[in-house]
């Protein structure tokens, strides 16, 4: 597949057209939200699951990216940058600033965070 062809991100994942459906409002994420955000995700750690749960977070922002975004298929979105990259560039994890994200992807996250700690840590 060539960089520069578009991907159709309509129905290609349904939890995130269903989060996305959820969050219709793009209201400003406050740093309560941030607080909020940043305490899920150190309570995902604890998760058995967790791998699987940040490889769906980063599926969630990468559909955002090309629905809404400019990005291209192979751009790492919002700024974030490659982690324990070996000289292969081979890229084992990114680090993302949500402070980058927009408002909207920044609650769709929190709203997931939600429910995947709602469903493990009962």
């Amino acid at each position: 597949m060539n960089e520069s062809e578009n991907i159709n991100t309509n129905t290609i994942f349904p939890l995130f057209d269903i989060l996305d459906e959820k969050i219709k409002e793009k209201e400003t994420f406050t740093s309560k939200n941030i607080k909020d955000l940043a305490d899920n995700l150190q309570k995902i750690n604890i998760i058995k699951d967790n791998e699987m749960i940040y490889n769906i977070l980063f599926v969630i922002i990468r559909i955002y990216s090309l629905r809404y975004g400019n990005d291209k298929i192979f751009d790492i979105p919002y700024n974030g940058e490659k982690l324990n990259s070996n000289n292969d560039n081979t890229v084992h994890d990114i680090k993302f600033d949500i402070r980058n994200f927009p408002s909207k992807l920044q609650h769709i996250l929190l709203e997931y965070t939600f429910m995947e700690l709602n469903k493990h840590l009962k």
